[in-house]
């Protein structure tokens, strides 16, 4: 009790935190120097949060290119139009 009143009057109560990755259950002490720190471990639980992210991205970017191309441009190109611009 004593700690955890010496750390709240020294403003460093603030850095104890709690893991964001939701399967996570680890509270950790936030070391780094603008106390930004959001996983307990980046290899462990940043790095699966990190490539979630990567891979939604590159997937909405995939939907909106699909969506964005024109139907002429998918269009095969044959013998007779093949020298003829789209």
């Amino acid at each position: 009790m004593i700690d955890a009143y010496q750390a709240q009057c020294a403003d460093s109560l603030r850095r104890l935190k709690s893991c964001r990755n939701t399967r996570c259950t680890v509270t950790f002490f936030d070391r780094s120097r603008n106390n930004s720190d959001v996983w307990h471990g980046v290899r462990l639980c940043g790095n699966a949060a990190n490539l979630r992210n990567h891979r939604a991205r590159k997937r909405a970017t995939a939907d909106t290119a699909c969506l964005t191309a024109s139907p002429e441009s998918a269009r095969p190109y044959s013998l007779t139009n093949l020298g003829q611009p789209p």
